[in-house]
């Protein structure tokens, strides 16, 4: 039996590297790189039979799911393999939208009838899921304007436009935060309900939609209002972001090793590219990089399976620090392939336009640092400190 969260940060588990290689085995034979780049071109980007075999296969939507819930109670240090592997395979689908996003925010609802059902259709991969917030979303309080939702005979009409959601392009349910009056409140609403309208992106990184979502009297069903929406949001937003952190330290455990591969075999003035001091140093700084962002993403995952109160400077840290881990090594391993690494064939392009695409979603870097600085110096840090990156 995998057991959850360990008693104590980056203690090592036999049974998470179990999990870690039987998804790793199942992303090796079933979403290969071929099978993304044969995805990528077409209409809808992925694969609902593979989204299925994932869920009823491995039981992946379901591992930080309490098992009251229907989940495998696992925690969130165990989702943070799975979702390392997936970010190393670049898998396509409603990975974020639905398992970093939605599963949580449901997960939490379990007195409400309609997440209970919704939550059964999403752990059975029956149905995928987005919330509705801004890709650059890091909590409710960074949200601009949300959709009005008014009261209409005995239920409820949402109006209004949301930016760049993401996986709205794969979602059949959208879990959408709106205004009720003075309060937030949280509404599911059909994607192909009267009143929704769709606008797909065209996007750098083709492994992972968004989508402009406009709603024109949609009708929607109240799920929570008040504080358990907005805390539920937020709550949500920071497990979303800590497994991202988690997919760009998988992608560039990936990249690394691919890029050490080419350097041990590269022959170069009779020697192997490796054996050069300069390239063994870059290799190290990278590797270095590497290690600290898998060490804020664990911290934070094992934080949350252990109910330890997560200032959100810690999910900032955990945040900035992976994403620029992530885009510093794929940037170095193009350098370091060469002119192959620039080529279309050569699969890190695809690594490069996930980084760069990362580093914006659920805020960028120094936003985050931005928001480090006013958790350490308090709301109004004096004008000689600069909390963004030089």
């Amino acid at each position: 039996m995998i057991q959850g969260s360990s008693t104590a940060p980056f203690t090592a588990n036999p049974d998470h590297e179990a999990m870690r290689d039987v998804v790793r085995d199942f992303c090796a034979n079933c979403i290969d790189e071929a099978t993304v780049r044969r995805l990528m071109d077409t209409p809808l980007g992925w694969d609902r039979d593979l989204w299925k075999r994932l869920a009823m296969e491995i039981g992946a939507f379901g591992v930080a799911v309490p098992e009251q819930a229907g989940g495998l109670g696992l925690g969130f240090e165990t989702q943070a393999i799975l979702f390392e592997e997936f970010g190393a395979a670049l898998v396509p689908g409603p990975v974020i939208g639905t398992l970093g996003l939605a599963i949580p925010i449901l997960a939490g609802l379990q007195e409400t009838e309609t997440a209970k059902t919704l939550l059964r259709d999403l752990l059975e991969a029956r149905k995928t899921a987005a919330l509705t917030v801004p890709l650059d979303s890091i909590s409710t309080a960074t949200i601009g304007e949300l959709p009005e939702a008014t009261a209409n005979d005995g239920g409820w009409s949402l109006h209004g436009t949301v930016a760049h959601v993401i996986d709205g392009d794969k979602a059949d349910v959208f879990l959408a935060l709106a205004r009720q009056g003075d309060e937030i409140a949280l509404f599911s609403v059909d994607a192909g309900t009267a009143g929704v309208a769709i606008e797909t992106l065209s996007c750098l990184d083709q492994t992972r939609g968004q989508a402009d979502i406009k709603f024109s009297g949609a009708n929607g069903q109240l799920l929570a209002r008040g504080d358990l929406a907005q805390n539920l949001c937020d709550r949500a937003l920071a497990i979303g972001a800590a497994m991202l952190a988690a997919e760009q330290v998988g992608a560039a455990n990936r990249i690394l090793d691919m890029t050490i591969d080419y350097l041990k075999t590269r022959i170069q003035f009779g020697k192997q590219l490796g054996t050069f001091q300069a390239l063994k140093h870059k290799v190290a700084d990278l590797y270095v990089a590497l290690d600290l962002a898998r060490s804020t993403m664990l911290y934070v995952a094992w934080s949350i399976d252990n109910n330890i109160t997560v200032p959100p400077a810690i999910i900032s840290l955990a945040k900035a620090t992976c994403s620029d881990a992530f885009q510093r090594i794929t940037s170095s391993a193009i350098q370091l392939h060469g002119g192959i690494g620039f080529t279309w064939e050569h699969p890190l392009h695809l690594y490069f336009k996930r980084a760069v695409a990362d580093a914006v979603t659920f805020g960028s870097s120094a936003s985050h640092r931005d928001r480090i600085a006013t958790y350490i110096l308090g709301s109004n840090p004096p004008p000689h400190v600069h909390a963004k990156a030089p």
